[in-house]
């Protein structure tokens, strides 16, 4: 029988944006942070341009590094970006104020000065947080309480709300595939259609120039080599380009990825199979294998996902 294994909405992401005068004040802030280029050092640049709205709050280019992953339902999450470095979301949301590859700023201090001599940023300040001084945890806090309300009822949503009747046969023929024979559902589960964990797809580049290591980079554990944060799976269809590469630009790229059984880290002679890191990065999640589905299923697979 088929298992939507927890997948309802939290109250957070129903849609029901409904608040207090003073959440809408801080949430109003926190969006002219966020839209602002002038909290950038050179004044070019604002979480907007990563964070784009016409693209499921992801940015639709590779900038430099990692993919910009989707804010939607980010709130909700326990660990951010994709080798779970942060642990609190404001520091999360503050940290590419002070990235030299993002926003560039010398350091949080000489921003904060930044904001407390604007004369409209200062007013702003006060009358949400009653400080003269503008601080860090404003701005984070600000920030924070806009990206809370980013997300957005899906018709995925719908249906596990009751609406039966909002996916075609089409779509209940490839949510089958999903949850049941790809298995989908073991790391895409849950309100956020993600369990939040660390898996090694075969996408560490080892040994080349864009290699990354992922979760081995904050732990130390060879166990983590080449595993990165599972995805939010919410909006999916809006947020291209897919995985923490940016390898792939739509989702029937990436279905093709797994039913290929995911990526491959070569071990191609001895000496290679006897180096601790690239035998661990060649130990693909076994979670990831062969997906043997008939065109029709991958089909179906591919419009179900459009609905989440």
């Amino acid at each position: 029988m088929l298992s939507l294994q927890g997948a309802t909405p939290p109250a957070a992401m129903s849609g029901d944006f409904a608040g207090s005068a003073a959440s809408l004040h801080k949430q109003q802030l926190g969006e002219q942070l966020f839209s602002d280029r002038a909290l950038s050092a050179k004044g070019d640049l604002a979480c907007i341009d990563c964070h784009r709205p016409d693209h499921g709050w992801s940015d639709p280019l590779i900038r430099k590094g990692r993919n910009a992953p989707s804010l939607f339902g980010v709130a909700h999450r326990r660990l951010w970006s994709w080798d779970g470095s942060k642990t609190d979301l404001e520091v999360q949301l503050l940290a590419p104020l002070i990235d030299p590859q993002e926003m560039a700023n010398k350091d949080i201090d000489s921003l904060l000065r930044k904001l407390s001599a604007d004369k409209d940023y200062a007013a702003a300040f006060r009358s949400v947080y009653g400080s003269v001084a503008v601080k860090a945890h404003h701005v984070g806090d600000a920030l924070r309480a806009f990206i809370s309300r980013l997300d957005e009822p899906s018709r995925f949503d719908r249906f596990t709300n009751g609406e039966r009747d909002i996916l075609t046969d089409h779509e209940l023929m490839g949510m089958r595939v999903f949850f049941d024979k790809a298995g989908c559902g073991t790391c895409h589960s849950g309100p956020l259609l993600s369990d939040d964990g660390f898996h090694n797809l075969g996408l560490s580049a080892f040994g080349e120039p864009s290699q990354d290591l992922g979760r081995y980079n904050i732990t130390g554990n060879e166990d983590d080599v080449g595993r990165f944060r599972t995805p939010s799976l919410r909006h999916v269809s809006r947020t291209a380009p897919y995985m923490h590469t940016g390898h792939f630009k739509t989702l029937e790229s990436v279905v093709n990825f797994y039913m290929r059984g995911g990526g491959d880290v070569w071990l191609r002679n001895e000496t290679e199979a006897n180096e601790p890191l690239r035998r661990a990065a060649a130990r693909i999640s076994p979670h990831i294998r062969p997906l043997d589905l008939e065109d029709d299923e991958r089909e179906a697979l591919i419009a179900f996902l459009h609905t989440l």
